[in-house]
């Protein structure tokens, strides 16, 4: 039975090909999931800064961190079709249940989308409104799309541990307990990966003189030791503790978060700027690793 699906159907691939397509798929949509959640999260923190924190004149990242949204965001979503269909196949029963129990959430996200995605691209687009009026916008665009990973994270939370479903069935159809605290601390380790992912994208890539990329290495450094802390409140929450193998690749990810920090405070103290040549492939190392300790989890 080891090439049927859980509901018994012949799988149209190998089950290591479909294990292998989704950690590739949703490694790629992963990247520009966290490069949307970090461009939207710094975009508004630099329009605050510049309207009401006495720095328009040395720090204008707002509107040129905001114009790489549309690019972001359409490719995560573009790239999270293939994941989602390959959950669909491979996990039926669990992925389906999960949804079914959650469900108006997973219809909810369809407005929060179109709310969020429509909102940063006005804005992004140099529609010029008060600013009082841009600050709710801003704030209604980036409260929309930090609930879609949330969803998201409680629907695979609720997949993952088919233990869990009559529990859930009697708390009415909640993520309480145990679960519910392994659900905030996967969503908030989401959301300090996004910071991390952004900061670097932009401190290369957006920022212009080096008093917007000290900034942004600022939040890339509060990213990654967000990214550390969560990560160990997230590792305690998992309701059966990992092997050997997934140990091994959890503390891959660790230590390449912990040579990148040293990094960063080594060019930071000599004055000079971090080298992407080393950046992005550690970011990258430390990704694949988590991603896949949670694919063996």
């Amino acid at each position: 039975m080891n090439n049927l699906f859980d509901l018994f159907l012949k799988r149209p691939l190998p089950y290591a090909w479909l294990q292998g397509l989704l950690f590739t798929s949703f490694t790629l949509h992963m990247i520009f999931v966290l490069f949307t959640l970090g461009t939207a999260i710094l975009a508004v923190y630099y329009f605050i800064d510049s309207k009401w924190g006495g720095k328009t004149k040395k720090l204008a990242l707002d509107k040129r961190i905001l114009r790489t949204f549309l690019a972001h965001k359409s490719l995560a979503l573009v790239l999270g079709i293939a994941p989602l269909l390959l959950m669909q196949v491979a996990y039926t029963v669990p992925f389906f249940t999960a949804v079914n129990f959650l469900a108006p959430y997973w219809l909810l996200m369809v407005g929060l989308l179109v709310v969020a995605f429509l909102s940063f691209d006005i804005l992004g687009h140099g529609l010029e409104v008060h600013r009082y009026l841009h600050l709710a916008a801003s704030f209604i665009a980036l409260t929309c799309l930090l609930l879609i990973p949330g969803i998201l994270a409680a629907i695979l939370t609720a997949a993952e541990n088919p233990g869990q479903w009559l529990t859930v069935a009697k708390s009415g159809y909640r993520l309480t307990g145990p679960l519910a605290g392994h659900w905030l601390f996967r969503y908030l380790h989401v959301l300090g990966a996004a910071l991390v992912f952004g900061a670097a994208y932009h401190y290369f890539f957006t920022a212009q003189d080096e008093t917007g990329k000290r900034s942004l290495l600022r939040w890339l450094l509060a990213g990654l030791w967000l990214q550390l802390i969560i990560g160990l409140l997230l590792y305690n929450s998992l309701l059966e503790k990992p092997d050997n193998v997934t140990m091994a690749a959890l503390l891959v990810g660790v230590a390449g978060g912990v040579i990148l920090l040293g990094t960063i405070y080594v060019a930071a103290g000599r004055g000079a700027r971090v080298n992407h040549k080393t950046v992005f492939p550690l970011l990258m190392l430390i990704l694949v690793s988590m991603l896949l300790s949670r694919q063996f989890i």
